[in-house]
């Protein structure tokens, strides 16, 4: 389709030759003039019509091409009087032959001069059409175009769509019935192109049509990774949505432009398949029109999606955009799109934008668009759709190790149907273990001061990453350090890791999910429950529910999963010092070991209680250095005693349930003590508690510890006396 079509409308005198002074005869003395229109490019018309339309009368640059046969022009006309102190006002139309030379008007359909302001008149034109129909057009509101009356007042406004036919499921000859296509040229604008009696004849105007609407094509090609798929779309009723366009709205003929538009979701274009074809250049060719004048920018719920063999691929309004960033139309100067403040972002009437898609079988591997006649413009990007990629944080802090020092795995929850949202979907206790449910990660760009990590399924050199296999599949992700600790399973714990106290230089495990929540500036901190959720919260999640497919990378934190524990002896140097040489310790119904759950992180002590001892120097304290730290598995100490035995046979014994935090400094956890008196009762994940014991002969006088980061806590004064 040509972007418009030139008619020579020709005003001819039925009447014998006579001086151009001679007064014109009254209507009863002879036949009146008709208003005579024609259909004409180049040679058509006489001299007195243009016969090639040129740049200077369309801004686009191309020559006019005729209608073809059979199409019905609706029309407008306006007369105003010599002094334009009055108007007249009538509707008539006429098809255009087969001949394509010259406009038809039945019996009752032709207008005169004589019935508006004859050699006075000054007649404008509005017309509109669907190239190649003939089926009725509203204009004003009116459909009566066969009474030769002019009335003082006609409305030149037109409802599209037009007729019968959804924008939104856009199928069969939506296209072909609903393309509409105006002429307003001839009339007064920035110049004066009416019609008049000059030089003893009515001139001709050339009426110069133009398509109303913006049409859009997705050209959509089978990529890599496919096999003998059916590439077909998955859902009834839906090929292609867009969402957030312009789809119907109130056109003005005289004015060229809509007047009003809103935007609808659009399910459903013309689609034409290639499937079956030898060597197809695409395997889907996707039509639809739209009214112009959407803004290629939005929300996140502006954008056009399209499924295929259960894997919905989407396009962001922004990425169409850029893909036809710095494209001309036709003459080369106008762009694509029309510029809003300094940007160029809204679709334009009269331009037929297409963009061929190339599909690989998990992402869109490359998006190239174009304009065509109507205009051409020719664009690339490459969106993505399912790549995973990572970042991480560990307890608070950046990571940027290159290779990765932790490892990566998912497990994947499957819906029935797809789905964009993310529904309670916390079944994340298992499947950790299978084979491909392990990562290897490739260290990329560093990003916010992050290192994103490429999820791959093996160290083959052709890298294959992580896919979301189709949209209808959610990904819990879990990380663990250090790489390559055994990730077990049993009926009773699911997938979990083990952990064992030991010290010094006591394995350091971490365990990291993604969370959303946490907002510390904010006063929005984890919370770690002790029985049956760790990590997760239950009113909200706090650990991201599975993940579906997403362009964006996820973030996981991760957690230390010991408790540190550290214990420092100190004495006065007055006559009640304790001799520290050789003193020892113990603690007592200690749980060696413990497991920690892969879906929420919590830790569960495991095996029999037993009693872990080490000992000290005065020497190490007077260098202020603390005791061996201990990696202990994080557990109640309602049982736990401590036991501190000098080597002048003075023992001091301390309920570790009663020592009292006296200051905790906020990271990412909420303090855990507060509801208990500050007593700390018991070791949490991710925790590190140093105490200090001031020995003297008659107790202990200053009991104190605190939790340094990862967490701190301080315990406050408490006196033990001796045994």
């Amino acid at each position: 389709m040509e972007k418009y079509i030139a008619l020579a409308v020709t005003c001819m005198l039925a009447l014998p030759a006579c001086r151009q002074e001679e007064p014109l005869s009254t209507p009863e003395s002879r036949s009146q003039s008709p208003i005579e229109l024609t259909v004409g490019i180049t040679g058509a018309n006489s001299a007195a019509t243009k016969t090639v339309i040129t740049s200077e009368d369309n801004p686009y640059g191309h020559e006019a091409t005729t209608f073809g046969a059979n199409t019905t022009l609706y029309m407008v006309m306006k007369s105003d009087n010599a002094t334009e102190s009055e108007s007249k006002y009538t509707r008539t139309m006429g098809t255009v032959a087969a001949s394509a030379s010259s406009v038809a008007f039945a019996t009752g359909y032709v207008r005169f001069w004589e019935d508006s302001y004859s050699r006075d008149s000054k007649l404008s034109v509005y017309s509109a059409c669907v190239p190649g129909k003939a089926s009725a057009l509203n204009i004003g509101g009116g459909s009566d175009y066969s009474s030769n009356t002019w009335i003082p007042s006609i409305a030149t406004t037109i409802a599209w769509p037009m007729f019968s036919g959804s924008v939104a499921s856009q199928t069969a000859d939506f296209i072909a019935n609903q393309d509409l296509c105006f002429s307003n040229n001839v009339s007064k604008h920035s110049s004066d192109d009416r019609m008049i009696f000059y030089a003893g004849r009515f001139t001709t105007g050339n009426m110069i049509f133009y398509h109303a609407l913006t049409r859009i094509t997705f050209r959509i090609k089978k990529g890599n990774g496919w096999g003998t798929d059916p590439f077909s779309f998955t859902n009834a009723n839906e090929n292609i949505v867009l969402k957030g366009f312009n789809a119907t709205g109130t056109f003005t003929i005289s004015s060229g432009e809509f007047t009003s538009s809103s935007t609808a979701d659009i399910t459903q274009l013309v689609l034409t398949d290639h499937r079956n074809e030898v060597n197809p250049t695409c395997q889907y060719e996707l039509d639809g029109i739209l009214l112009p004048g959407s803004l290629l920018e939005g929300t996140a719920t502006d954008q056009v999606y399209f499924t295929i063999d259960e894997n919905r691929y989407h396009l962001t309004k922004n990425q169409l955009r850029a893909a036809l960033d710095g494209k001309k139309l036709s003459n080369n100067t106008t762009t694509a799109l029309e510029v809003v403040g300094a940007v160029e972002k809204k679709m334009r009437p009269g331009v037929h934008y297409i963009f061929d898609l190339t599909l690989g079988k998990k992402e869109v591997d490359k998006i190239t668009a174009s304009v065509v006649p109507w205009e051409v413009v020719e664009a690339t990007t490459t969106p993505t759709n399912a790549r995973i990629e990572v970042s991480l944080l560990d307890n608070g802090n950046k990571v940027t190790a290159d290779p990765a020092d932790f490892d990566l795995y998912r497990t994947a929850h499957t819906e029935a149907n797809i789905t964009d949202t993310a529904a309670d979907y916390t079944e994340w206790t298992t499947n950790y273990t299978i084979s491909g449910n392990k990562a290897i990660l490739k260290p990329g760009a560093i990003e916010d001061g992050h290192m994103v990590y490429t999820a791959l399924l093996t160290n083959d050199p052709e890298e294959v990453p992580w896919y979301w296999p189709d949209n209808k599949t959610f990904y819990h992700f879990r990380t663990v350090k250090p790489i390559n600790h055994t990730v077990h399973n049993d009926s009773t714990y699911g997938d979990y890791i083990d952990l064992t106290t030991a010290a010094p230089g006591y394995t350091d495990v971490c365990w990291g999910a993604p969370f959303y929540g946490i907002d510390v500036a904010g006063g929005a901190r984890l919370t770690y429950d002790i029985s049956t959720h760790g990590f997760d919260g239950t009113t909200p999640h706090q650990i991201s529910k599975a993940i579906g497919p997403t362009n964006g990378t996820i973030n996981l934190e991760m957690f230390h999963m010991m408790s540190d524990v550290s214990i420092k002896l100190t004495t006065t140097t007055g006559a009640d010092a304790v001799n520290l040489d050789g003193a020892t310790i113990s603690l007592s119904n200690i749980y060696p070991t413990g497991i920690v759950r892969m879906g929420t992180g919590l830790v569960e002590p495991t095996g029999s209680v037993g009693d872990v001892a080490t000992s000290l120097t005065y020497t190490d304290l007077s260098k202020d250095s603390k005791v061996d730290n201990y990696g202990f598995v994080p557990q109640d100490l309602t049982m736990v005693v401590l036991t501190i035995t000098t080597a002048d046979h003075n023992q001091y014994i301390v309920p570790m349930k009663d020592v009292v935090s006296s200051n905790y400094t906020n990271y990412l956890i909420a303090n855990p003590y507060t509801e208990t008196g500050g007593k700390i009762n018991r070791w949490y994940p991710n925790f590190k508690y140093n105490y200090t014991f001031n020995l003297t002969k008659t107790g202990i006088t200053q009991i104190t510890a605190t939790l340094a980061n990862w967490e701190t806590v301080n315990a406050g004064d408490d006196n033990v006396q001796i045994r």
